[in-house]
Parts: structure tokens; sequence; C-alpha cells
């Protein structure tokens, strides 16, 4: 996906409660570089949603092709 450059990402993952009471957990990974990493995803064509900033954290959904939820995120270290 990053020619000529490798990324290393941080797996980490999150419970989150969904409306009807159950947990759904999903990979969370994290870039230094979350703006490039979402114009690049989007460049090829992978289903993503907006780019979220809530003052601390920038985060955006993702989906592979079978449809699971991922997510990456940034924030100072």
């Amino acid at each position: 996906m990053f020619k000529g450059r490798r990324k290393k990402f941080l797996l980490t993952e999150r419970l989150l409660k969904i409306v009807n009471g159950s947990d759904q957990s999903y990979p969370i990974f994290y870039s230094k570089d979350i703006e490039g990493t979402y114009e690049k995803l989007k460049d090829h064509g992978v289903r993503i949603n907006v780019l979220q900033k809530d003052g601390v954290n920038h985060y955006f959904d993702f989906y592979d092709p079978d449809g699971n939820r991922l997510q990456m995120c940034y924030f100072d270290d």
C-alpha cells in the first residue's frame, strides 16, 4: 500500500457499546501522519469515514474489504 517507505503502526483495541447493549471491539492503529495516511487510504479507494478531531485525538474509521471496522488515530506523545 505504501510503496517505498514502511510505516509503523501501534495496534490497540478499544471496546465500544453499541445501541443494543452488545460490545464490539476493533483494532485501532496509530499514525504520526494521520492526514497523509487518510489521503493515501482514500486515494486507494478504501471505504473511509470523515477525519475527526476532538481537541486531543485525531481519528477516522475505515473498513477492510469484508466490511470490518478499523480505526486510525493520532495523539501527541
